[in-house]
């Protein structure tokens, strides 16, 4: 029974398109075919709008590297010393002077300390020495000092904070500056370290910078006067 239905039905549509010919055709393939094209259009992004995604994809390439040059280096401050000149209470004019050896160490403030900074390093020492002893003087070697802001008098104080090398005074820690001729210029030094190093309290200055090395990430090095 559905086979028959089915047969007048053909019949019908086959004269129908019969007399329709080729026009009947032609507007079914455009209107199926124009919406594709729509579509596709709509799927381009325009021109414009083109040029504006590649220069954004192309702005934040380029941020990349200028964001990790302006990244902030290490930097030490002290307020200890005024326009390029240590106090006297630092050194042989302070009040605190045991044997000739000055023993109040400056303060020292370290900002912007490398990503995985453990401890610090502390090395000064006097250039202008090298006349009178035939070497560069050393005043202060110290590693292991945990405390980023670095407070007047650390080196006596520091106990577990640090551990001290012997200055060229003999004595363990902080020997302040004693220029016997004129004013002198010193050096300090200060590393950022990734590691505790292994030195004892009294270590040899020698001993310093074979010991650090391996573990700096970061040396701010400036200089101050004292006045004779």
């Amino acid at each position: 029974m559905i086979k028959r239905a089915i047969v007048p039905i053909l019949a019908v549509l086959t004269l129908a398109a019969a007399g329709c010919g080729a026009q009947d055709n032609t507007p079914d393939t455009q209107t199926e075919d124009a919406p594709a094209a729509e579509i596709a259009d709509e799927a381009q992004p325009p021109a414009e709008d083109t040029e504006e995604i590649e220069s954004a994809e192309a702005d934040t390439q380029d941020a990349g590297p200028a964001d990790e040059d302006s990244a902030a280096a290490m930097t030490v401050t002290s307020s200890g010393i005024i326009d390029g000149i240590i106090d006297p209470k630092y050194g042989k004019n302070g009040d605190m002077v045991e044997d000739g050896v000055p023993t109040l160490s400056l303060p020292l403030s370290i900002e912007n300390a490398p990503e995985g900074t453990v401890c610090y390093a502390i090395y000064m020492d006097d250039p202008d020495a090298v006349p009178i002893a035939g070497y560069n003087w050393v005043h202060w070697t110290a590693v292991n000092i945990v405390p980023a802001n670095i407070p007047e008098n650390f080196s006596a104080e520091a106990g577990s904070n640090a551990v001290q090398g012997t200055n060229d005074f003999g004595t363990i820690g902080y020997g302040g500056p004693a220029p016997p001729d004129k004013d002198h210029t010193y050096v300090i030094a200060v590393f950022a370290l990734n590691d505790m190093i292994a030195l004892e309290d009294g270590f040899a200055k020698e001993d310093f910078d074979a010991a650090i090395q391996p573990h700096v990430l970061a040396t701010f090095v400036f200089d101050a006067v004292y006045v004779k």
